[in-house]
Parts: C-alpha cells; structure tokens; sequence
C-alpha cells in the first residue's frame, strides 16, 4: 500500500506501542517533515515555556516522530518519610494494596505522594501500566494505592511513598465544581498564586 492509505492502529503500550521513527532520514521520508525544524519546535516551546510542565508528541503517516516533555520533579531528603512499598500477594485486594507504615496507620489527615518504581535498588521489575492514586480505607486504618481503571493490582509492583511533614508548604486542593472547567481545575492559594517559576 501507499503512504496515506495503509490503516495503522497502534499496539498498547505494553507490547511496544506506536512505531518510531529516529533516523533523520525515515524522518524525512517516512514522516514527511525536516529533523532540524522539529527540533526548533523543542526550542521554540522551551524558550517560551522552559520552567512550565508541558508535552509535544508529534505523529506523522502512523509513526510516532518525536515526543518532548519537561517534568516537574521533587527528590526528597532520604529519612524515615520516604520509603518503598511492594505490593504482595498478603497486601494485595483486588485493585489495590496496603501500606503498612506508621507514617500512614491510623493516620486519615496524611498527605500521601505516590510514584511507580519499576525495579527498587536496580533489582526486579514488575510493569504496573495503570493510572495510579491513593485512598484512606477508614475500616482498616490504613491508606491503600490503587489502579484508578481497576485493573487488578499485580504482585511485585513498587511504589516510591513520601509522607511529608504538615506545615504551611504542603496543602490538599479539593477539585470542586467552581474551580474545575473541562479536564483541568484551578489552585488558589497563596503558595502558587502569582508564581511562575
């Protein structure tokens, strides 16, 4: 078939997802556009959005031509805040897993900071390909993280938790239906008003 007219569905990203296209010439030929003004696309963006969170994911003729992202990141001082939890078959139900932590039991008000670690300490690797969140399960006192497409919560999954300290830097935002439009809701405190940095 010719370019324009083959049906292309790309796999999940578990078996690979899109096609890539990185050699500037398939870039060319395959995707029909120039590597060298992509890249000034990555540039103009960074120059006018350096410090913001943002993502371009360029697709051409069913191949994936490049992705660029900028991330917010916190690394935490290593202390007794900052653990890793493992989702075993005796934490395990259903969806979700237990943290068993005194930093979390019998600890509703925690503010809970929950990220995958695909292999902690460079060992293992267990693929958890779902949204992930937290909740507070007040029969057992405990908090819990979970699969929000309730897919089932697989053995060996990590998770990097971060309880931080209460104080005044750190706050819980409540998506209610005034400071939400669409996909998106709005922060306002004192904090993160009028800062852009």
């Amino acid at each position: 078939m010719g370019l324009g007219t083959e049906t292309y569905y790309p796999p999940p990203e578990s078996a690979g997802g899109w096609r890539w296209l990185e050699d500037p010439e398939q870039i060319r030929t395959l995707g029909g556009l120039d590597p060298d003004r992509l890249e000034l696309v990555r540039q103009r963006q960074e120059f006018l959005y350096g410090s913001d969170s943002w993502a371009i994911v360029i697709i051409r003729h069913g191949y994936l031509v490049r992705e660029y992202y900028t991330f917010n990141v916190l690394i935490p001082t290593i202390d007794t805040s900052v653990f890793v939890h493992i989702a075993r078959a005796g934490n395990i139900s259903s969806n979700y897993t237990i943290i068993e932590h005194p930093l979390t039991n019998n600890r509703a008000n925690a503010i809970v900071f929950v990220t995958p670690n695909w292999n902690p300490g460079g060992v293992g690797g267990t693929y958890n390909d779902h949204p992930i969140g937290v909740w507070y399960s007040a029969g057992a006192k405990k908090w819990a993280i979970f699969n929000q497409d309730i897919a089932s919560m697989p053995d060996g999954a990590a998770f990097n938790v971060m309880i931080p300290a209460v104080d005044t830097s750190v706050f819980v935002h409540i998506a209610r239906a005034e400071n939400t439009g669409l996909n998106y809701t709005i922060i306002d405190h004192p904090l993160t008003n009028n800062v852009f940095e």
